[in-house]
This record gives C-alpha cells, structure tokens and sequence, in this order.
C-alpha cells in the first residue's frame, strides 16, 4: 500500500477532482473587501472579450482551486459577466460567491 507524506493538520494527500481542479491540504485563506464581502477569486476579461476567472475555496483544511475561460461566444457567457459586474477589455475585477442553488 502506498504511505503519502503528512499533509498538514488533515493528515491526508491531495485528491484529483477532475477536469482541472484539485484539492490540498493547504492552508485555506479567505479573502474580503474592506467591507466584508467575501471575494471568492478574480475575473479578467482580456482584449478579445474572454472572461477569465480564477477561482478559490477552502472546506477546513483542503482548499480547491480553478481556472476557467469564457470566450464571447460561450452560452455562459452574458451570465457570467453579468455577476462578475462592471469589467472591461484588461480590467480584472474581484469575484463574489454566487447566489445558493442548494434546494436542500
């Protein structure tokens, strides 16, 4: 069996979760505004229109971290422009969580 080093206070390896995302045992770090909004990432739109996010969450130590791309012409597009508000061509602008879709 294989033996993974000590990975912080969770004692447990990285996992793979897929199409470019992963999770660590790395020291979760939460972001806020000066007013206390969470910022869950960065938005950039770059010259051509493309939204780029970059992405950051922490669950206790594990932490997870992705990259996502959004030319003009994706379906999600509009809607996610739309949340990252007021950014233009070489602006980045900070992300906040979006509304719960948990219908627990």
């Amino acid at each position: 069996m294989a033996q993974f080093p000590q990975h912080g206070p969770c004692r447990r390896p990285p996992r793979r979760l897929g199409r470019g995302l992963a999770v660590s045992a790395a020291p979760a770090v939460s972001a806020e505004e000066p007013d206390g909004r969470t910022i869950i990432g960065v938005a950039t739109m770059e010259a051509d229109g493309t939204l780029v996010l970059r992405l950051r969450t922490a669950e206790g130590c594990f932490t997870g971290e992705a990259s996502l791309t959004y030319p003009p012409d994706h379906p999600d597009h509009r809607a996610v422009l739309a949340h990252v508000g007021g950014v233009r061509p070489g602006q980045s602008v900070p992300v906040r969580p979006w509304p719960s879709t948990d219908r627990r």
